[in-house]
């Protein structure tokens, strides 16, 4: 092949390449917009304005609704409002096309009740012990609103904070404050507070018949049996409900329960030293 012959080649195919690269440039304009939805939203009620990019020349918007729920004022608007929001989560889409090329991108509503019932407990009480446990009541709540039990004076352990119903053991001697608190997110907090007196009980309530077959000796630090019946089962706990091991007791109160002659019986002593 002749030297003229090479470049005649050559600029024939320099000439293909180029006319595939004009075809391609004309099929992605040179403005093309990517869809962008705008930043997600916590809002109070059940409408919002939406934030989603204006199209650029030749290019169309349009809103939809993924999940949830949500009606558009003006679907093709990017700044449209939406109404009629589900409470809790809503996925929307806004999705922006010139006809040929379609990019999309979702923004997150989140929509709190307005109208949710201020956060109510049961009622300030006092319970004797031990144990000093007790059952913690307030109202049910729903997402996204989000509730949690705190103490916030004397001492205790909440099993579940965020459980409307939990069990609060270990309580202190005196007074315990509870608080149970509600965030609403925009709609506000709400929150209410529950006192529970906690008192060592004394021996003119002990429920424990005077005949007991069993007994705790402070002079020697024994638990003594006053019954040849055979006794089996015998635990020790102490004031939180916790069985104790060993044969050493700390200073405090305890509750020892046995099964004697197939009768469970409960005795409550103090150890001092």
């Amino acid at each position: 092949m002749c030297t003229g012959d090479l470049w005649d080649t050559i600029a024939s195919q320099m000439r293909a390449w180029f006319a595939l690269f004009v075809a391609i440039v004309l099929t992605v304009p040179l403005n093309a917009q990517v869809a962008d939805a705008g930043p997600d939203q916590w809002v109070c009620g059940d409408s919002a304005y939406l934030q989603g990019n204006y199209p650029g020349i030749g290019f169309t918007g349009s809103w939809s609704v993924f999940s949830g729920s949500g009606t558009f004022a003006l679907p093709s608007y990017g700044g449209s409002q939406v109404t009629g929001l589900a409470y809790g989560n809503n996925e929307l889409v806004w999705s922006v096309t010139d006809g040929v090329t379609t990019t999309t991108d979702t923004v997150l509503i989140v929509a709190y009740d307005p109208s949710v019932t201020p956060v109510y407990t049961m009622g300030d009480t006092a319970i004797t012990g031990p144990p000093f446990n007790i059952m913690l009541f307030a109202s049910p709540y729903t997402y996204p609103q989000f509730c949690n039990w705190y103490l916030v004076a004397g001492s205790a352990t909440i099993w579940q904070p965020n459980a409307y119903t939990t069990y609060a053991s270990d309580l202190g001697i005196g007074e315990n404050v509870f608080q149970w608190y509600c965030d609403n997110g925009p709609c506000g907090v709400s929150i209410q507070q529950l006192a529970i007196s906690v008192n060592w009980i004394t021996t003119s309530v002990v429920e424990v018949p005077v005949a007991a077959p069993f007994h705790f000796d402070p002079a020697t630090g024994m638990l003594l049996v006053t019954s040849s019946l055979p006794i089996r089962d015998v635990r020790i706990r102490d004031v939180g409900g916790r069985e104790v091991t060993g044969t050493a007791l700390v200073d405090g109160m305890y509750v020892a329960t046995a099964n004697v002659g197939g009768t469970l019986y409960l005795q409550r002593f103090i150890v001092r030293r």
